[in-house]
């Protein structure tokens, strides 16, 4: 049937072929591993980058709140023409309130 030479060649084919699927198999794994280490980095570094960017905003959203209290836009407001009341009225149902400084005949 088969000659002696040929069962070799055909071992030896078969050792090489095999050789050669486990070091591309081999280098297949070490590409996946790499990969994956490498997004693992990546996901690291953005979860980071997320909670620097939240404190961030925190300390944003504290300054926002501080600089709209009613504190300080009394504090900041200063305008001469401004007086302050002792006394207010409201008017009721029946009263009118008219316009006095541009209508002053009335």
């Amino acid at each position: 049937m088969y000659s002696e030479g040929r069962l070799v060649l055909s071992s030896y084919a078969l050792n090489v072929s095999l050789i050669v699927f486990l070091a591309l198999l081999g280098f297949v794994y070490l590409f996946l591993v790499n990969a994956r280490t490498t997004k693992g980095f990546e996901i690291k570094k953005l979860e980071q980058s997320i909670v620097s960017l939240q404190k961030q905003q925190s300390e944003l959203e504290q300054q926002a709140a501080d600089l709209q209290s009613i504190q300080s836009l009394q504090e900041t407001v200063d305008l001469p023409e401004m007086v302050s009341t002792t006394q207010v009225e409201y008017l009721g149902n029946g009263d009118v309130a008219y316009d006095l400084l541009n209508n002053p005949n009335q």
